[in-house]
């Protein structure tokens, strides 16, 4: 699938019969795809008709992929329920949850978000932080669809705690200069995700990127990063 991607970024490089503006548009939708396909083996949205093709073949084989491994998880639940391991049924069954909800897009019930000051509105104008009034949210990319978010106390070295009542998708915020999330948490080791939009905050326009990761029912750590971030999304 790389190869396909470079394949392409190359030939709308060398097609000057499309205005310039189209192609440098097209240049950054593929840069984003590669970006998030080489860090996260994320295949985001194909626009471009020359990777068409190869984009559906690598999801047909993901497909085929994903529905062996559920084959697989009911047959591994089925023989610990046989030799009466329950336990061992039970970790998988709520590894199985997660990686159903993955599957369906679900975002993730969240019952509460300990350690911020409340929840606010992600929409140009409104308050980009618990405390630091003056701070206002500059920007919001229209692809965002995201309606609210923590407010939290700028400064500070305090975790966020989310309290996931139901699994599915988590989605958080962090500027762009903070590098990616950490959890701690052992159980969901694998990467956040990098996704598309972003919103910007303050005078100097902070760029916060979104990341998001399947998340089972539970309590989670979510360490600070920076001054700004991180920062949970929801709808």
């Amino acid at each position: 699938m790389l190869g396909a991607i470079d394949k392409e970024v190359e030939r709308v490089q060398q097609d000057t019969r499309t205005a310039v503006e189209q192609r440098l548009k097209q240049l950054e939708s593929l840069k984003f795809i590669r970006t998030s396909f080489v860090e996260d083996g994320v295949l985001g949205e194909v626009a471009s008709s020359g990777l068409k093709p190869a984009a559906s073949r690598y999801r047909r084989a993901i497909d085929s992929a994903k529905r062996h491994a559920v084959a697989a998880y009911e047959q591994a639940i089925k023989e610990y329920g046989r030799a009466n391991e329950l336990e061992k049924a039970k970790r998988l069954l709520e590894q199985f949850e997660v990686f159903k909800a993955g599957q369906k897009e679900v975002d993730a019930e969240i019952e509460s978000v300990e350690g911020a000051l409340g929840i606010g509105a992600l929409q140009a104008g409104a308050r980009a932080f618990g405390t630091h009034r003056t701070t206002k949210i500059r920007s919001v990319s229209e692809d965002l669809p995201f309606s609210r978010l923590t407010l939290i106390t700028g400064g500070t070295e305090d975790s966020l705690y989310i309290n996931v009542k139901k699994a599915g998708w988590v989605y958080i915020a962090t500027t762009s200069g903070g590098g990616k999330p950490e959890l701690v948490d052992k159980k969901h080791s694998e990467p956040w995700e990098l996704v598309e939009g972003f919103y910007t905050a303050g005078r100097r326009q902070v760029r916060y990127n979104i990341y998001r990761k399947q998340l089972s029912r539970g309590v989670y750590e979510l360490p600070r990063m920076d001054w700004n971030s991180p920062v949970v999304l929801m709808r």
